[in-house]
């Protein structure tokens, strides 16, 4: 799990910033005229892929708390 959440962290960082160089070599070689009609599907792309891995990242957050409360609890149940 922890290797998963570090992964979904690196992606974070990483994503967006492959975008904006996309756009701006896309942009040096065609024009950015031409570009500024693909300036807000790149920017809607962003936007959602950092909403999907922020929601994944609170998904396992969450699923880590209840893992780590069930574990606690199953420690400390006395023993019949």
């Amino acid at each position: 799990m922890g290797n998963d959440v570090a992964f979904d962290v690196t992606l974070l960082m990483i994503v967006p910033l492959l975008a904006l160089a996309a756009f701006l070599a896309q942009s040096h070689v065609r024009g950015i005229s031409n570009m500024a009609h693909l300036a807000p599907v790149y920017v809607v792309a962003a936007l959602a892929f950092i909403a999907h891995a922020v929601r994944k990242l609170v998904k396992a957050g969450a699923r880590l708390d209840n893992l780590k409360a069930g574990y606690d609890a199953e420690r400390c149940r006395p023993r019949a």
